[in-house]
C-alpha cells in the first residue's frame, strides 16, 4: 500500500516558509539601518525563499511516498539526494499521529515512529490516508 502527500501539506509548508520570511524581513527593517548591501541581502534572500516556496517545495512534496509491503515500512524522499528509509514494521516502538490547530483546519495529521535510536517523523497526511497508513503498518506488525 502506497501513500503520497496530499497538496495541502504543499500549501501548508508554503505557507510557513512565506510567514517565517515576512518574520526575518520585519526583522531586518526594524532593527538595522537601512543602507544599500542590507537591501542587497533582503533581496538575495526573497529570491532564495521564491525559490523555496515555488520550486523546492513542490518537487520534495511530489517525491515523498511512504508504501507499506513485507513487513516493512518504506520512506521515499529527497529531490537532489534521494533516501530511502528502511523500517521493518516489528521494530516499532512507538506509532502515533499529531494534529496542530492550522491541520486541523486542513484536515492534515504528522505520523511520529519512534525507533530504537531517535524519532522519524512522516509529514502531514490526509486523516483518512493517516489512519489506513496506522492500520497498515498494525496489520504488518502481527
Amino acid at each position: 500500500m502506497t501513500f503520497i502527500l496530499p497538496k495541502r501539506t504543499r500549501v501548508l509548508w508554503q505557507l510557513r516558509t512565506a510567514v517565517a520570511f515576512i518574520f526575518v524581513c520585519i526583522i531586518f527593517f526594524t532593527t538595522i539601518p537601512l543602507n544599500i548591501w542590507v537591501l542587497l541581502l533582503v533581496m538575495f534572500l526573497s529570491v532564495v525563499a521564491m525559490l523555496l516556496v515555488f520550486v523546492y517545495l513542490p518537487l520534495y512534496t511530489k517525491n515523498y511516498k511512504i508504501s507499506v509491503d513485507n513487513g516493512c515500512l518504506y520512506i521515499n524522499k529527497g529531490v537532489f539526494i534521494k533516501s530511502l528509509i528502511v523500517l521493518p514494521c516489528a521494530r516499532l516502538v512507538i506509532v502515533k499521529s499529531l494534529v496542530t490547530p492550522v491541520m486541523s483546519l486542513l484536515k492534515l495529521q504528522v505520523v511520529l515512529l519512534k525507533v530504537t535510536k531517535g524519532w522519524i517523523l512522516i509529514p502531514e497526511l490526509d486523516c483518512n490516508v493517516t489512519e489506513q497508513l496506522l492500520c497498515a503498518i498494525r496489520e504488518e506488525n502481527t
